[in-house]
């Protein structure tokens, strides 16, 4: 995902690169986020990741 991306477009790209297909509707079923999918990285970065189903 890239920054400043929505999830539906973000979803959108990646089903065009990976099969060729075109979307015109997504529905979000599920937004996955909890403190476990934290990161901090060695260099001082974190993150917070979420998953979009």
């Amino acid at each position: 995902m890239e920054i400043g991306n929505s999830f539906e477009e973000a979803a959108q790209k990646e089903l065009y690169e990976e099969t060729g297909l075109i979307v015109q509707e997504l529905k979000l079923v599920r937004l996955a986020s909890r403190k476990e999918l934290y990161y901090k990285f060695p260099y001082g970065d974190e993150i917070y990741n979420a998953t979009a189903i």
